[in-house]
């Protein structure tokens, strides 16, 4: 049984990419999207630049063997986290390469309001004498408002009674109004400086930091071949 670095199951980086990409595609049934390209590269570069003269953790009765058994539980692993990085990535690089982006924006609040409001009131003043020899009904004043139905700001007075028949004068008031608006706003805050500065420090390289340190159970570090012929 033996155990490889690397570098030594895949001499170039490009034939680790491969390598991944079609690990991936063996779980494909976990991924929600189909693979991006740029994040296989950006994970199989983190990889290969960081663990590249480490040896693999599996051992085999040769390259092939490692290869397969490597590649399976590597490509599941990157599976379980391939949705997250995808949408992680696309959001760092929009955070790096957008100009038009605002990101000292911290947060964000938006509020509207609409309103409809429609009245209508009057009143009537009357005075009335009646003549001598003329006697008085029991007929009941009364006063109807309508609001017009097409229109709500016209009012409608009607009345009905005695008194219209002998009125020495009368006084009506109406007025009718329709209110309508509709209001909006956005509210903005916004961080400092210090704070820009600090998450674009640790873009992309906490990225990479993360994938690196996602997978390295795969890895066995190996400093200066301190431990050439220990796992041989």
């Amino acid at each position: 049984m033996e155990r490889y670095r690397l570098q030594q199951l895949y001499l170039t980086l490009t034939d680790f990419k491969d390598a991944v990409a079609s690990a991936i595609t063996t779980h494909a049934d976990m991924l929600m999207s189909a693979q991006d390209s740029s994040v296989n590269a950006f994970v199989s570069s983190a990889l290969y630049g960081y663990f590249y003269d480490d040896r693999v953790a599996y051992a085999g009765e040769d390259a092939n063997d490692v290869k397969s058994i490597f590649m399976e539980r590597l490509g599941y692993d990157i599976a379980v986290k391939y949705n997250y990085w995808v949408r992680k990535y696309n959001y760092i690089k929009k955070l790096l390469t957008d100009a038009d982006m605002n990101l000292l924006q911290t947060s964000k609040m938006t509020s509207s309001s609409e309103d409809k409001t429609e009245g209508a009131s009057g009143s009537l003043q009357k005075v009335a004498v009646t003549p001598t020899g003329v006697s008085q009904t029991s007929a009941t004043d009364s006063i109807t408002i309508k609001q017009d139905t097409t229109d709500p700001a016209k009012t409608k007075i009607d009345t009905e009674g005695f008194v219209d028949k002998y009125t020495g004068s009368q006084q009506k008031y109406a007025s009718a109004n329709k209110v309508e608006g509709t209001r909006s706003g956005e509210i903005f805050r916004e961080g400092s400086i210090d704070e820009l500065l600090n998450v674009l420090e640790k873009l992309p390289s906490s990225f990479a930091n993360e994938v690196t340190t996602e997978l390295s159970k795969h890895f066995i570090y190996d400093y200066d071949g301190e431990r050439e012929g220990y796992y041989d």
